[in-house]
């Protein structure tokens, strides 16, 4: 399966993403990647 990277550290949209992307997406967010720099 694949990762789709949710470039956001809001926690909120990511779960409305996985919600409708997790059938076919492995969903990650930024949150594993802590040292990430801020997304403008």
């Amino acid at each position: 399966m694949p990762t789709l990277l949710i470039a956001s550290r809001n926690a909120h949209k990511a779960e409305e993403i996985a919600a409708i992307l997790s059938d076919s997406f492995a969903v990650q967010t930024l949150a594993k990647f802590p040292t990430a720099p801020e997304v403008v």
